[in-house]
């Protein structure tokens, strides 16, 4: 797993959540413990890019291989399980096809079994949140969906409150402490 400059700063510019910081840090650790719950090898945010709208890689758990191909490319709202996730608002599961999302020379056969649940405040779709198996035969369930749902919308709840901290001068040490 890795950490880069790249990553915070999809977050930074399209979530508010600042490098280096208990927020960013919670937001991984809802990520990796979403996938170890349901038994992913990898998960990953897209995050809402408004003005170009599409999602956007932000961050992915489980390879760092994966996290540095993967950061920063683009998927269409509505195109394949990620994009239909943030296209309905609900939360999709399936066996994808990938054309336009480049994968690793290992991983690039695609994944065998996909969750994406989108990450919503309201209405307002911020993200989408995915988990992914490559082990042959492995398909995720209506359950496993379920439980992944649920850490989507701890990211949502999370996303929230570091933007309502932020409208109160939450920034400051002070209002943190």
């Amino acid at each position: 797993m890795t950490i880069n400059s790249g990553s915070e700063g999809v977050l930074a510019e399209y979530l508010g959540l600042l490098p280096a910081t208990p927020e960013s840090a919670a937001l991984r650790q809802i990520v990796e413990t979403g996938i170890s719950v349901i038994m992913a090898d990898e998960g990953s945010l897209l995050v809402m890019d408004a003005d170009a709208g599409d999602l956007r890689f932000a961050m992915t758990v489980g390879s760092g291989d994966s996290e540095k191909n993967l950061l920063g490319q683009r998927v269409t709202i509505g195109s394949g399980i990620t994009g239909l996730a943030a296209a309905t608002r609900q939360v999709q599961v399936g066996a994808p096809v990938y054309k336009d999302v480049a994968q690793t020379e290992r991983l690039s056969e695609g994944p065998e079994s996909v969750i994406a649940a989108p990450v919503l405040l309201g209405e307002l779709v911020v993200g989408v949140l995915t988990a992914v198996t490559f082990k042959k035969g492995r398909i995720f369930n209506s359950q496993e969906a379920f439980l992944y749902a649920r850490f989507a919308r701890l990211a949502a709840l999370l996303v929230e409150q570091t933007r309502r901290l932020k409208v109160r001068g939450g920034d400051s040490p002070q209002a943190r402490a």
